[in-house]
């Protein structure tokens, strides 16, 4: 597997970074100059510096007698102002928290994860019991759950103005 970027202008590949199997979608940072790529059975995510154009850390989030290496990633969303990287775990039903700048986990409180375009809140939606929970960011506490239908998964947070 590997993760191939290309030029917008001409639509031609400029890189093409190796990775281990089975990745799933990553996230960028605001400044785009780093790839934070979680991989199915690993226990955390990939750094990849789109500068160097390769993978330059290995995020460890612990321990985990299910996947091969810790905990299993699914999912991961970088804070909008870039400072902190949120990663869930399906197996271990929690979210991870890392610095960016010294990739270090800095707390735990788990299938997608999205931040409100403030920062203030992230939302993760919960395939195992069928919700979505909002999380306050800096509070690291649960502030809402709603019901949300069977087994959702992907999710996207934005705002919509109605009229």
């Amino acid at each position: 597997m590997k993760l191939i970027t290309l030029d917008p202008s001409t639509w031609k590949i400029t890189s093409e970074i190796p990775l281990l199997a089975w990745p799933r979608i990553p996230d960028v940072t605001p400044d785009g100059t780093t790839i934070y790529q979680t991989i199915r059975r690993l226990n955390g995510c990939l750094v990849v510096d789109l500068a160097e154009k390769g993978v330059v850390n290995r995020i460890s989030l612990g321990e985990s007698k299910f996947a091969v290496e810790g905990k299993e990633a699914h999912g991961l969303a970088v804070t909008p102002d870039g400072r902190q990287l949120w990663i869930t775990t399906q197996i271990t039903d929690d979210v991870t928290i890392v610095g960016t700048e010294d990739q270090k986990v800095v707390g735990r409180d788990p299938n997608w994860i999205g931040f409100t375009p403030d920062g203030r809140l992230v939302v993760v939606s919960n395939t195992g019991s069928n919700d979505v929970i909002i999380i306050d960011v800096a509070q690291r506490k649960v502030v809402a759950t709603t019901k949300v239908g069977a087994s959702p998964k992907r999710l996207a947070v934005g705002v919509v103005v109605v009229n």
